[in-house]
């Protein structure tokens, strides 16, 4: 272990003193070392050793390690599934899912010591090789992931802290999709008295069709770690939704999950009223409801609910507007940037900027800065500051990619991961 982290170990032991002088060094004293170490690093020597696991997994030294490190930015990373053409032959067995792989666009020091640059390798997870896995949200630095089980008509999930891949499976859920059905996935965490993390799962099922009638009531299935089950609900709405096609993701604000539903936003409280929606708040008159093509981008960032939405995308010159949501109560909305994407500079990162506009979709705004959003381009995601109008990063994207899915979401360091077995 002397090597580890460069040599921080070492470091550790005072000049002179033998492995079992530093074995007598009281708990306190070890606590106010370690949690000076760096987050990886810390995490990793809960291995040295009985004692060191047992110190550094307290509540004691967690609290310690939060508040030392309360100083240090929140940085974020944006996972992304991108789709591959598969040229396998029909039947055979399974094609090693590769068609589908994740990629990370990585702020964090810390994800990157353990992901590398651009692939996240979730293959610690129990899936078999021939299963579709998919994520389905995240929650700070959580991830909600499920895979298909095609075979028993079920569906499993998995929790899992990516930096330390610990994960924990949900039971099977009972899997209904089908070609008139689109399901909205919602993760979301609480902390309870006892300050222990307690999570749900929302699976809301909605209908697809070509002309969509309003309904005041939807099917969900809720999870909930405090009784371990799956519960079957009717969701009421105070008033009928036009528009309940798609599978665009619960967005988790405030200790509810709101769903973006075309002209509105439905608001879920699945911990304290379940069976309704307690709220559903309209959207700004501008923004018109996606189309088959490109959906509106929603998302927190800075602290308010944010929606993007892309207009005139079949001309010459797409425009994206940002709306923020600036008071929750009222509803009242601003529009905070207006960009025309052709407008954009991007300093010789792209060979031509026109020629990547032929294929481009909103991923996602940043969470910690709201001038910040991520675009899929023909050939890769660029980073662009709208405030600035300059495209400040170009992440290239495997030329075999031909699509990115929509399942795009963000982990947020946290000054100690959140340990999953406290879940």
């Amino acid at each position: 272990m002397a090597d580890c982290e460069g040599g921080k170990m070492a470091a550790l032991i005072p000049c002179g003193q033998s492995k079992l002088g530093w074995n007598l060094l009281c708990d306190e004293l070890v606590c106010e070392i370690l949690v000076r170490l760096p987050t990886t690093a810390a995490v990793r020597f809960q291995a040295v050793c009985k004692r060191w696991y047992s110190l550094i997994s307290s509540p004691y030294f967690i609290a310690r390690f939060r508040h030392q490190h309360s100083h240090t930015d929140v940085e974020s990373s944006l996972v992304f599934r991108l789709a591959y053409p598969c040229y396998c032959i029909p039947d055979s067995g399974g094609c090693n899912q590769c068609h589908s792989h994740f990629q990370i666009i990585s702020n964090s020091s810390l994800l990157r010591k353990v992901h590398g640059e651009s692939v996240f390798n979730l293959s610690y997870l129990p899936c078999s090789p021939t299963q579709h896995l998919r994520l389905e949200g995240s929650f700070a630095d959580l991830i909600l992931c499920s895979c298909l089980i095609t075979l028993t008509n079920k569906i499993d999930y998995y929790v899992s802290n990516p930096l330390t891949r610990q994960w924990i499976a949900l039971p099977p859920a009972a899997y209904e999709e089908g070609l008139a059905h689109h399901v909205s996935n919602g993760f979301l965490c609480v902390e309870d008295t006892s300050r222990h993390n307690k999570f749900m799962v929302v699976r809301l099922c909605t209908w697809c069709s070509a002309a969509c009638t309003p309904r005041s009531r939807f099917k969900a299935q809720v999870f909930s770690s405090e009784n371990w089950l799956w519960r079957t609900l009717v969701v009421s709405s105070p008033r009928s939704l036009n528009y309940h096609g798609g599978e665009a993701p619960l967005v988790a604000y405030r200790g509810m999950l709101h769903w973006l539903n075309g002209d509105s936003i439905a608001v879920y409280d699945p911990l304290n009223t379940p069976e309704i929606f307690s709220r559903v708040i309209d959207l700004p008159i501008q923004i018109y409801p996606p189309s088959v093509y490109r959906k509106n981008c929603f998302g927190v960032s800075q602290g308010c609910l944010c929606v993007v939405q892309v207009s005139d995308e079949f001309t010459i010159d797409p425009i994206l507007d940002v709306w923020e949501l600036e008071d929750y109560d009222s509803g009242l909305w601003i529009l905070v940037h207006k960009v025309h994407l052709t407008n954009l500079i991007h300093n010789g990162l792209l060979e031509s900027l026109q020629s990547e506009l032929r294929c481009f979709s909103v991923l996602s705004l940043r969470p910690e800065n709201r001038d910040v959003i991520y675009l899929r381009l023909l050939n890769g995601v660029v980073l662009v500051n709208m405030k600035s109008r300059i495209i400040e990063r170009f992440y290239p994207i495997n030329e075999r990619a031909v699509f990115s899915w929509r399942d795009a979401f963000h982990l947020v360091d946290q000054p100690w991961p959140t340990a999953i077995s406290l879940l």
